[in-house]
């Protein structure tokens, strides 16, 4: 890593204001990608949980493609 790219601070009040995605070579020299997600964390100084999980939320969509499924499908049986 090597380098700052976010900010850190030791106070009670809230730092992280919105959600940012940082892009890490893996240690292992393997060329690997790590994502570390920065969030806004609850019981922040200025926001309700409810308005974190929002952002989060929001964040996610917009981002990821999320599925779901019931996992009852067929496609998810298996045969012992």
């Amino acid at each position: 890593m090597g380098q700052s790219v976010a900010y850190v601070d030791d106070s009670v009040e809230s730092c992280t204001q919105e959600v940012q995605a940082f892009v890490c070579l893996h240690p292992d020299g393997s060329e690997r990608k790590i994502v570390l997600i920065d969030t806004p964390g609850f019981d922040d100084s200025g926001r309700t949980d409810y308005e974190i999980l929002k952002i989060i939320t929001e964040w996610l969509v917009k981002t990821y493609v999320i599925l779901s499924r019931c996992i009852s499908h067929a496609q998810f049986s298996f045969d012992p």
